[in-house]
């Protein structure tokens, strides 16, 4: 590796330190690289998994699947404009199952990972800016779409907690209602199975929710001119009762 040692100073003591770490600059010749093989457990034989695609790719493995007959791994460009998810089964073989470019770089505060592996391989729950907001889409197990959960003029954005059981996502939500502040932070679900978004926190305010039990919402929400409040919630979104 070419990488090259640079100096950072800490401020959080009295007094500061110094701190070196290495960091490889975009465009060396020689810089770290992760390689993946597959080996036959009887005979010990060696297959090198082509993962490589860009120069300087960022490379995470995603675990195995479909009871262990794939695994999974995402690349990424070193200017963080263009992802893929791949699969690999047991000859080496590379399929890519999503390809997602996003100009000028992916935006890693409202989702990070991108991506959920869900039902052991079978489906592939994506978040991507692609429509000029955030949403998500639902593919098969080969990467085929199979329909598209959250559209519109507004954002869908981190993913809170995903019910594989009863196949709903929960998120927050940004922008939903026109002509109100877009960053205001809702909470929103939608069935995984498809049909309307359900706004779980109405009020014109930022909310943070936080799951009770199986059945309920503690949802805290302001805004500069709104003293804060508490509330509970069933998993509808419906008022339950004044906590605070």
């Amino acid at each position: 590796s070419e990488s090259k040692s640079y100096t950072l100073i800490r401020y959080f003591n009295d007094t500061p330190e110094a701190e070196k770490y290495a960091y490889e600059q975009a465009g060396l010749s020689k810089v770290g690289r992760h390689e993946l093989y597959v080996f036959n457990a009887r005979t010990g034989e060696r297959t090198v998994v082509p993962v490589d695609k860009w120069q300087d790719q960022a490379f995470v493995t995603a675990g195995s699947k479909l009871r262990g007959q794939y695994y999974y791994f995402t690349r990424e460009r070193r200017t963080h404009d263009e992802m893929e998810l791949c699969r690999v089964d047991s000859t080496g073989k590379v399929t890519v199952l999503v390809n997602e470019v996003c100009k000028p770089y992916f935006n890693v505060e409202l989702n990070n990972p991108l991506y959920w592996i869900l039902d052991d391989g079978k489906e592939i729950l994506w978040w991507s800016e692609r429509s000029g907001h955030g949403h998500y889409y639902l593919y098969d197990q080969d990467g085929k779409l199979k329909r598209v959960l959250t559209s519109g003029e507004w954002t869908a954005g981190k993913n809170v907690f995903l019910d594989e059981k009863k196949r709903e996502l929960y998120f927050e939500s940004y922008g939903q209602v026109a002509g109100e502040n877009p960053y205001y932070k809702r909470y929103s679900k939608v069935s995984l199975d498809g049909g309307k978004v359900k706004m779980l926190t109405p009020e014109m305010a930022t909310h943070d929710i936080l799951f009770f039990g199986d059945n309920y919402l503690v949802d805290n929400y302001s805004r500069a001119d709104l003293e804060p409040r508490s509330v509970l919630r069933d998993q509808e979104g419906k008022f339950v009762m004044e906590l605070a």
